[in-house]
Order: structure tokens, then C-alpha cells, then sequence
């Protein structure tokens, strides 16, 4: 049963490599739907995650679009950099953050309307209470293609 079993997976496999050597390899990745954009959802912004009526905790909504505009899970790493571009030139920048891609997979997530990477970060000791606006900058580079994919998104605290 064993030697049936190895024959065949190794019929398989030599099928698979001669449909595959048949192929030429850069028409393969152009046909691959890859990623397109990024684009920050609208739900980005500070939350009052313990109830205690302050808002310490800044939840960050990327959704990855595919060349077609459909939401697809890309891998990649993920930088985000909060701003404060109401205040001093050397004090504006808040905090940032990278997520490699072992963290960031994790972080997937959504419902029956959408599908993204939920990203939560502390920052009650960051923020002053007396912002009026924030900015938040995110790059994600895409492990596949190597592209950078940018987006912003200004909210009110």
C-alpha cells in the first residue's frame, strides 16, 4: 500500500512539474492577483477600550485591495507613524510602529462587509488630551512584489 501510495504522489508531482516547466514564469506572477493599494477604513481612530472614559488606545483599520479593488490578505510588514501636525516641526512626530509579518498575520480579521488587518496600539502615554487632530501615516510593504503601498487618514480624538 505504501509503494502505491509513493507512485502515486510521484505521478502527481511529475504532472505538476510538467504543467509548471511548460509555463513561462514571468507570465505566472503578472497573472497572480496581487496587491494593489492600501487603504486606511474609515473606523481608524482612538477608543476608550476599558470603559474609564478616556481614550488610550489607537485601533488601526488597513485594508489590502487587490489590482481588481477586492480585499485580499497580503503579507507584508506594516509601519505606522502617528502625528501630530498642529504643533511644533521637532514635536510632531508622536510614535510609530513595525509589524513583521509573523505578528501582522495574526491581526487579520473582519465581518460579513469587510476583511482587514485590526492593528491596536497603546498610546494614553503618548497623547496630552489637548490634540485636536491626529494624522496617521501607514506603509506596508508587500512580501510578494516588494512594492511599498501608502495611506493616510487624519482623525479628531
Amino acid at each position: 500500500m505504501q509503494v502505491q501510495s509513493l507512485q502515486s504522489e510521484n505521478k502527481q508531482l511529475t504532472e505538476q512539474v510538467d504543467t509548471l516547466s511548460g509555463l513561462d514564469k514571468n507570465i505566472r506572477l503578472q497573472d497572480l492577483d496581487t496587491l494593489g493599494k492600501i487603504h486606511l477604513n474609515k473606523r481608524t481612530g482612538l477608543y476608550d477600550t476599558n470603559e474609564d472614559g478616556t481614550k488610550e488606545t489607537l485601533i488601526v483599520y488597513v485594508e489590502p485591495l487587490d489590482t481588481a479593488q477586492d480585499l485580499i490578505k497580503a503579507i507584508g510588514t506594516v509601519n505606522i507613524e502617528l502625528w501630530n501636525l498642529n504643533t511644533d516641526v521637532a514635536e510632531a512626530k508622536l510614535a510609530d510602529w513595525t509589524l513583521k509579518p509573523d505578528k501582522l498575520r495574526k491581526l487579520w480579521g473582519g465581518n460579513i462587509f469587510a476583511s482587514y488587518y485590526r492593528l491596536s496600539f497603546e498610546v494614553a502615554d503618548i497623547l496630552s488630551g489637548q490634540e485636536k487632530e491626529l494624522t496617521i501615516k501607514v506603509s506596508f510593504t508587500d512580501w510578494l512584489s516588494g512594492k511599498v503601498f501608502r495611506d493616510q487618514i487624519t482623525i479628531t480624538p
